[in-house]
Formats: C-alpha cells, structure tokens, sequence
C-alpha cells in the first residue's frame, strides 16, 4: 500500500493511468491521476462519466479539448481500452499543455468544495430511494 505522498510521486511520473473497471461507483483514481498530471485511459462505466465531467466542470472549450487528448472514456472491452491506450500514446500533442490544467482540475476536489455541495444535497431534503 502507498501512502498518499508516494501514491502523488507514482502518478506525477507516470506516463499513463489504464482503470479497466466493469464497475465502479466513484473511481478516486480516476480524479487523482489528471490531478497529478498522469494521462488516462477509463471505462465508461458507474460515476466514472460523473468524475470526468466534474473535472472538466471549469476549464474553457480550448482547455477541455487538449484535456480530452491525454484523459479517454471507453467501453469496457480489450479493443476499446487498447484503441485508449493508442489515441494518447499517438496523439502527438505536448503534455506540458495537459499539465497546465492539473490546478484547475484540481480545484473542483478540494474535498470542503465537495462535502458543502453533499450538505446542500442533505439540506434540500431531496431523498434518493
């Protein structure tokens, strides 16, 4: 097991996060790996979707396409994570560019961000069944 500031050196030098999930209710390494830098490949499966949207909540058209080159949604199937995997590693953009977006990526996990959005759910007294 590593401890988070391993877990941070780990992914800041990674030249690509693979989460080949068939299921996943949250997918924490889903927003860790863009938050320290390190290029993804996720299936399109659970809060997956959610996690990326969120991530690219506040970035501008231009930021969310040069984004959208280093971070890829497949289907859960080897071709489809193998075609991911292609599509970043031939993609033939710097990742400095990716790289200047990890602090506003960053910003929508702050996890006092996220716990008032959870508390305004609570507070709404909308009830999920």
């Amino acid at each position: 097991m590593l401890s988070q500031g391993e877990l941070a050196k780990h992914l800041a030098s990674t030249k690509l996060t693979v989460i080949p999930s068939k299921k996943e209710p949250f997918g924490i390494i889903v927003v860790e790996g863009p938050c320290y830098g390190s290029p993804v490949v996720a299936t399109n499966v659970g809060g997956i979707p959610e996690v990326i949207a969120l991530a690219t909540e506040k970035l501008s058209p231009n930021e969310k396409e040069n984004f959208n080159r280093w971070v890829k949604l497949v289907e859960p199937n080897i071709s489809s994570i193998k075609n991911g995997i292609d599509l970043i590693t031939k993609n033939g953009a710097s990742i400095e560019e990716y790289l200047l977006l990890v602090s506003k990526i960053r910003s929508q996990f702050h996890w006092p961000l996220r716990l008032n959005k959870y508390q305004s759910v609570i507070e709404s007294k909308i009830y999920f069944c």
